[in-house]
């Protein structure tokens, strides 16, 4: 991460662990006493840090869905289990999806029958 300080360098390194440590950028700041505008601004001048910092969040947020799927698993709660069968069964108990189909320029559809005229009606 390219800085002119040693104790920006420091900070820098804190707040990606702390990110890592949460998996959320606000808490982290909070917790290691970063105002998160200086951590956004880092991310926009130091494109190292940027990529760092992706990384960090990357690594807390899978964290923080493990714990959050833990949680779910070993509370035998209804709809803790309805959220574990959508997000990991989703074919079978996913939201269903509507189609909706119209007609030209969005317009009703408009299906025309006719009759056959080989054979018996």
């Amino acid at each position: 991460m390219t800085d002119g300080t040693e104790g920006t360098a420091l900070k820098k390194q804190a707040i990606l662990d702390m990110i890592v440590e949460v998996g959320r950028i606000k808490p982290a700041c909070r917790k290691a006493k970063l105002p998160f505008r200086t951590y956004y601004n880092w991310r926009r001048d130091d494109p190292e840090f940027k990529t760092a910092s992706d990384v960090a969040r990357s690594i807390g947020m899978e964290a923080l869905l493990d714990d959050s799927e833990d949680y779910l698993v070993t509370h035998e709660s209804p709809v803790s289990r309805m959220f574990m069968l959508k997000s990991h069964r989703r074919p079978i108990y996913g939201d269903k999806q509507e189609t909706t189909l119209t007609g030209e320029n969005g317009g009703p559809l408009v299906i025309h029958f006719s009759q056959r005229s080989d054979g018996p009606a």
